[in-house]
């Protein structure tokens, strides 16, 4: 089977899976967001190469944050459990000073950057569950965000295999081009005029909005993602989806996107009841 079959086989499977745990209700979802998360992690420290104990330190701290940050959102916790982090945070710095490493700076340094790189978008994304604020959980949103990322992906990606020419950014992403960026946001903005009509929860003008920010943040996460494999020379993050590579592969536009959409909606969302 060749990469392109691999490659619309991989991800029709994982759109089916996706939609049918996120449309499922907030545990299945919140569940997906967390395992996706772990995984994510798993993969960064692995391409970073912590050592071990680090490693576990990482993904104890990121897993935690998902689920504490979702029962803040549900009021089933108050915010100063977030408190919580300050000591914990500071039990690894501790850890690491009393560790026999040659370089435990660094070591810190990729625990606190995978949990800001990965987590914490992920965090977002999953607040964009509950917008407005405090709000029961609504898969329509999360639903649109996942349909705009996957169209722009797809949009960019036919677009620069039929027309690209310019290069954006030959240094850190030798195929990405100019025609291909154009195709994404194209993709994105005409999916989310058709979502539009169908998920009421946001106007046709905030769903534009809205997809524009996804597009093009999500150019950059995909940038962000080429810059570390460009690090560590290496042509994937992983091989666990046939056709696409890894985790971090399939979804570094929701890491560079997430943030930027909740705060979008955040500010100036106008939601419909």
């Amino acid at each position: 089977m060749n990469n392109f079959k691999q490659r619309v086989l991989t991800g029709i499977g994982l759109i089916i899976v996706i939609l049918l745990l996120t449309n499922l209700g907030m545990y299945s979802f919140v569940a997906m967001i967390a395992i996706i998360n772990l995984m994510a992690l798993t993969e960064f420290y692995r391409l970073v190469a912590v050592s071990k104990a680090a490693r576990i330190m990482g993904l104890i701290l990121g897993t935690s944050l998902i689920l504490t940050v979702t029962y803040v959102i549900n009021d089933l916790l108050q915010w100063r459990l977030l408190l919580v982090y300050v000591p914990f945070t500071f039990t690894i710095f501790f850890k690491e000073l009393y560790a026999h490493h040659t370089r435990p700076f660094e070591n810190l340094a990729y625990i606190f950057m995978g949990v800001i790189y990965i987590t914490l978008p992920f965090c977002f994304f999953i607040g964009l569950a509950f917008l407005p604020i405090r709000e029961a959980y609504n898969a329509s949103l999360i639903t649109g965000c996942f349909l705009i990322i996957w169209a722009g992906d797809t949009g960019a990606y036919l677009a620069g295999k039929l027309l690209g020419k310019n290069l954006v950014f030959k240094r850190i992403s030798p195929k990405k081009t100019w025609e291909g960026c154009i195709g994404g946001v194209l993709s994105a903005i005409i999916t989310a005029a058709i979502l539009s009509k169908t998920f009421l929860i946001l106007s046709t003008q905030n769903w534009i909005i809205l997809s524009g920010i996804i597009s093009v943040t999500g150019i950059y996460g995909d940038f962000f993602k080429s810059m570390l494999k460009r690090s560590q020379h290496i042509k994937d993050t992983g091989n666990i989806l046939p056709g696409h590579g890894g985790i971090l592969d399939r979804f570094d536009s929701l890491l560079g996107s997430a943030g930027f959409a909740f705060c979008y909606l955040l500010l100036y969302g106008q939601f419909k009841n």
